[in-house]
């Protein structure tokens, strides 16, 4: 995508002692920081002008525009639509320089070089980028006589005052171009800073250039040191010694131990086909080698280019030592791999600073713009007046860029950017900065430097998202399964390993650890996960792992207000919840129902799974199922082994439990005439379909693939999971059912239901049967 960026040369910032704002023209830059610098207090990122030529030397001619686009100029930043003909004589033959720009822009589309523009349209439409705040800082030498001034000059631009803080929209322009009427053969983006300038230079345009400016980045550093502590300030990991840690020594090239705390960079990246490639790893055979002083040249050939790349940055950001997995994690050591995932968390969260390498798919893809030539820029720049433009790969490329990353797509690399405190990301066009409190990009100005200035990005502009630090730990469970569940794997088997890290983040908060990536101390609650919205049963199995935990299954688990997984829509939950004191933030919802137990690691007996933190208090059935397991002898285990072991399954899968089952008809088309009445009100959209009562009246709605539901019977089975309090006040106690299959003594969870509205009272009415369930 094309993009035609807005840069004001001559920018506004605000001044730190209640003076009105000030203009600045060709501010110097410091010495040893060229073209960024940082005072602290009342920081400010300033600018050259200079930086407004063209990249690598070129520059155009300075143009005005015509009186027709200076017109929709005007209009274009506006709260509206509009749609301009590209192929006006008077404009074209000008020499109008917005309308020159506009057909350059095209010009960096490959697919429109062959179109001609003559009977093109450009439509313009509005999208909110953010939202910008500034709220008045307490300062008893600020005279009341500017501050009142700058108040008046604010609501003069388009602020509003909100509790307190004057706050503005920034508007965002996307710029379609459409040839004939009828389709769409290119889109730029542009932007304007106009009514922003009063407090800084938010939003305005960097020239990107073949080469970073590793000045950019240490200013970022410092500024977030300086800034945002504590939240964003690496901790000393106190104990590193203990943990056997190695480290590259960049300056030295080559492995060292790490026998006492030290000041590191970690790499987060792709391997790719490491053994197609011969990619370098440590080893018992390459140990010796890689201890040795230079072994890691930049011109090995072994070596990839990410890590290569990695070194050279580590080293001009002034620091000695970086982490890379393939290299300080012995790779055919089963006990040292074990080892070295336990302390993930620990790695990635004492990191000074994470480097990520979202270009490319694998390990030689390396850092673009590290190194001069290495990534390749498409900007044109023109001067209009006192503004000066730039067109270039799109204002949000940085985002862009990285959500259509492989790096964003893989399983481990998750851990690395969550756990991480900083982020410092390289995508094919940009790089860019991402803490616990900001997000910052090489092509565009976002640092808010000035005191009491904010701003806060819209989700689809913000990249790597990291979750918000307000999250209890049973929102964090969710947010880890439901992002991880749904990323790739080379290995299937490292499904749980690759989250090893997030969930050690955890262990506080869920005592008693985790069984199969189950927290045991909600284990109730976490056994009804479920898939993205319109997932149909049968889900595809991931081997060897149990039905009952959500690693389990090659799907994503999501968390939506549908189901008791639901966490990030308080608003809606509180229009529908009618009991006060239950939040869907916690596990005060749940109710355990019935008593779960798997076998011991000795595998010679069955052990209860104390789900501590889910109360039984009123429940209508958990004293009976475990009274019902007590009473057992020890012929379940024997059967239980029996069937395990013809199924060539771990004991480990086994999940036993006395619960009520029933048998329900389930609809076999997506009849919406039929009823409905979900206890919200809401109807479901196909694929879903109705599961009722004998009667014919509705008690939830699953979703299942045609295919499934045509080989089944009329009526399907479902078990009794537990219930949860959703609307207790109301209709009391609200069941928990899942669909089950059972073959040769084993059940297999297929598919939880959505909006069930099967009371306690309604259950008993259906006369459920008791029965003894072994799930794997």
């Amino acid at each position: 995508m094309a993009g035609a960026r807005l840069f004001e040369s001559g920018m506004t910032i605000h001044t730190h002692d209640g003076a009105r704002p000030k203009r600045v023209r060709d501010a110097p830059p410091d010495d040893n920081t060229p073209n960024h610098r940082i005072r602290v207090p009342g920081n400010a990122l300033t600018h050259r002008s200079e930086l407004c030529a063209m990249p690598d030397g070129v520059s155009l001619p300075e143009r005005t525009m015509c009186r027709s686009c200076r017109d929709h100029y005007l209009w274009m930043f506006d709260h509206r639509s509009i749609k301009l003909p590209l192929g006006e004589t008077s404009c074209t033959s000008s020499g109008c320089s917005l309308n020159k720009l506009l057909l350059d822009c095209l010009a960096l589309e490959p697919s429109y070089a062959a179109d001609s523009p003559r009977d093109s349209d450009m439509t313009m439409w509005e999208v909110d980028l953010g939202i910008v705040k500034w709220t008045p800082q307490d300062n008893e030498d600020v005279d009341p006589s500017s501050r009142a001034r700058d108040a008046q000059e604010l609501r003069a631009r388009g602020w509003q005052l909100i509790m307190n803080s004057f706050q503005r929209t920034a508007i965002y322009y996307n710029v379609w171009f459409t040839q004939d009427g009828r389709r769409r053969v290119s889109s730029l983006n542009l932007a304007y800073n106009r009514n922003l300038s009063p407090r800084n230079n938010l939003f305005t345009s960097r020239p990107l250039r073949k080469q970073i400016d590793y000045s950019l980045a240490l200013s970022w550093i410092r500024a977030c040191d300086l800034l945002h502590r504590p939240t964003c300030t690496p901790t000393t990991w106190h104990d590193m010694g203990d943990a056997s840690m190695r480290m590259v020594d960049v300056h030295n090239r080559c492995l060292v131990d790490i026998t006492t705390p030290v000041v590191y960079l970690a790499l987060s990246y792709c391997w790719g086909d490491r053994r197609a490639k011969g990619q370098l790893q440590l080893n018992a055979s390459t140990a010796p080698d890689l201890y040795r002083s230079n072994a890691l040249a930049d011109d090995r050939a072994d070596l990839p280019q990410t890590i290569r790349d990695a070194m050279l940055l580590t080293q001009r950001l002034g620091e000695s030592f970086l982490w890379v997995d393939a290299l300080c994690i012995f790779q055919d050591s089963d006990a040292d791999m074990s080892a070295q995932i336990r302390y993930m968390d620990k790695i990635y969260k004492h990191a000074k600073l994470t480097v990520v390498a979202a270009a490319g798919k694998d390990a030689y893809a390396g850092l673009p713009g590290i190194r001069e030539g290495t990534r390749a820029i498409h900007q044109i720049s023109r001067r209009i007046g006192k503004m000066q433009f730039y067109a270039s790969g799109g204002q949000i490329a940085f985002a862009q860029s990285l959500n259509a990353s492989t790096w964003s797509e893989r399983a481990w690399t998750l851990q690395e950017q969550i756990l991480s405190p900083r982020l410092l990301l390289f995508s094919e066009s940009e790089m860019s900065w991402n803490c616990e409190c900001a997000i910052w990009t090489e092509g565009m100005v976002l640092e808010c430097f000035a005191p009491g200035t904010t701003i806060e990005l819209n989700g689809q502009f913000r990249g790597c998202v990291k979750p918000s630090q307000n999250l209890t730990p049973l929102q964090k469970f969710n947010y880890y399964v439901g992002a991880g569940s749904a990323r790739k794997l080379t290995f299937e088997d490292d499904r749980l390993r690759c989250m090893q890290g997030l969930l050690n983040t955890l262990s506080v908060d869920f005592p008693g650890g985790f069984i199969w990536g189950m927290p045991i101390s909600i284990f109730d609650s976490a056994l009804l996960f479920h898939g993205v919205l319109w997932q149909q049963a049968p889900w595809q199995s991931r081997p060897g792992f149990p039905s009952w935990s959500w690693a389990g299954w090659m799907e994503d688990v999501s968390t939506t207000v549908t189901s008791p997984y639901d966490t990030d829509c308080e608003a809606w939950w509180a229009d529908v919840y009618t009991s006060p004191s239950v939040s869907p933030k916690t596990t005060d919802w749940a109710r355990k129902e019935v008593a779960w137990h798997i076998i011991n690691e000795e595998g010679t007996n069955w052990v209860e799974v104390a789900s501590e933190c889910i109360s039984h208090e009123g429940s209508a059935f958990y004293a009976e199922s475990l009274s019902r397991w007590a009473a057992l002898d020890q012929s379940p285990l024997q059967e239980a082994k029996q069937h395990f072991s013809q199924a060539n399954l771990p004991l480990s899968h086994a999940l036993g439990v006395w619960t009520q089952t029933i048998t329900l008809p389930v609809d076999r088309d997506e009849d919406l005439s039929r009823d409905w009445k979900s206890l919200t009100g809401a109807k479901p959209s196909a694929p879903f379909l109705g599961v009722r009562d004998k009667e014919g009246k509705y008690v939830a709605y699953i979703c299942m693939s045609d295919e499934y539901r045509q080989s089944q019977p009329d009526e399907l089975r479902f078990m009794l999971m537990g219930s949860h309090r959703r609307w207790e006040a109301t209709h009391g106690p609200i069941m928990d059912i899942l669909h089950i299959e059972t073959t040769d003594g084993i059940t297999k969870r297929v598919q939880g239901v959505r909006e069930c509205s099967l009371t306690l009272d309604r259950w008993n009415g259906m006369a459920p049967e008791w029965e003894l369930i072994i799930m794997a």
